[in-house]
């Protein structure tokens, strides 16, 4: 009975077609580079790391417990394109947020610094993770902090065409 109950959410591979295709219709043209996994190639050369979550939730690696000196691994390109359904677990829609990667990797050490603000989530101390908007004031919501990255959503009853299954997993 449990599992009649379970809500589904997007796989993984959908979630990120969805986020390309909004990178695609915002007029980024990206090219995969080959032997680096989630990293591609802009046409006008930049570096760009795909992340995406179906929690509205940015999850980094830290390489050790001290972020102050700790490198995350979000860290070598120049911009995170980060891609999440527009409510959390949604399957109607998903947003992508192209966000400069000195701004990401300010967010996420910042936010765990500050230990008093419900933004941060530290599931361990080497994987350091915000969230885009849990119950805080707008102000502190990362989705309002980043709108001006936000480069487009796409309604997924619309696009499902474009890929080859529905996409959802329990």
């Amino acid at each position: 009975m449990a599992y009649a109950l379970m809500r589904q959410k997007l796989s993984r591979s959908y979630l990120r077609w969805a986020t390309l295709e909004i990178a695609a219709k915002a007029g980024l043209s990206l090219s995969r580079v080959p032997g680096r996994q989630l990293i591609y190639q802009s046409s006008s050369g930049w570096f760009v790391r795909l992340r995406c979550n179906n929690d509205r939730c940015l999850v980094t690696t830290a390489t050790c417990p001290s972020l102050t000196q700790a490198k995350l691994d979000i860290a070598g390109a120049d911009f995170l394109l980060f891609g999440a359904p527009v409510t959390r677990r949604g399957t109607e829609a998903v947003e992508a947020y192209l966000v400069p990667i000195g701004i990401a990797i300010f967010a996420v050490k910042s936010s765990q610094k500050s230990k008093g603000r419900r933004g941060a989530s530290e599931p361990s101390a080497t994987k350091p993770a915000i969230w885009l908007d849990r119950k805080l004031p707008p102000a502190d919501r990362f989705s309002e902090r980043w709108s001006r990255y936000r480069i487009g959503s796409l309604h997924l009853a619309a696009a499902a065409r474009g890929f080859p299954s529905t996409g959802f997993r329990r």
